[in-house]
């Protein structure tokens, strides 16, 4: 089929370039960069060593690209929540980049430790829950919202909450179970983050 084709391709090539002969145009090949008709028959004749050719070609630069791809690779991220410090660690091929304070959840609301992952971003949300109950709460404008549980935990700008209270025992001043951080640092984390980004909320 391949073969049929480029027959096919060529003949409509010649039928082109005959009429044009060695007149002077854009559109024109001039004499003697027009193809002979030995040119084109030796083309014909080698057809499969052509293909095979291009075929090799393309295997090398796939291979090379996909070489690249792995060199270049970004280092593995991570982020890492430490309940008892109440910090947050931007870790990045291994090393700690930046290290936050961070404002958790309140006693008998605690955040969950354990392993997840950045589900999704968004630059700003309105958070809800609990409603119906005294610990109903409404918050819009979230800023720099990285939900790792659903949509019902995530790490977040706080701005509703003093400066001092960030980095200290969160049992009467925390969150209602998200991780929050001032909204400078909440961007800092946002930008730095992908969605994939592992996150570790130790004890």
């Amino acid at each position: 089929m391949e073969k049929i084709i480029f027959l096919v391709f060529l003949l409509i090539l010649v039928t082109i370039i005959a009429p044009l002969g060695g007149s002077v145009g854009v559109y024109s090949w001039e004499s003697p960069n027009k193809p002979s008709g030995d040119f084109i028959l030796s083309m014909i004749k080698n057809f499969d060593l052509i293909i095979e050719t291009g075929k090799n070609i393309q295997e090398k630069i796939y291979s090379q690209f996909e070489n690249f791809q792995s060199r270049t690779s970004p280092a593995q991220k991570k982020i890492v929540v430490s309940l008892t410090k109440q910090s947050l660690a931007l870790i990045e091929g291994g090393k700690v980049l930046a290290i936050f304070p961070t404002l958790t959840g309140a006693k008998g609301m605690g955040t969950p430790p354990g392993n997840y992952k950045v589900l999704s971003k968004y630059r700003s949300v309105t958070m809800e829950g609990q409603i119906g109950t005294p610990l109903e709460y409404r918050v819009e404008n979230v800023p720099w919202v990285l939900f790792f549980i659903d949509r019902a935990y995530a790490i977040h700008g706080n701005y509703w909450k003093p400066l001092n209270y960030f980095g200290k025992d969160p049992s009467f001043t925390g969150s209602h179970g998200c991780v929050g951080l001032t909204p400078e640092d909440a961007k800092k984390v946002f930008d730095w983050a992908e969605v994939g980004t592992e996150i570790e909320i130790q004890e």
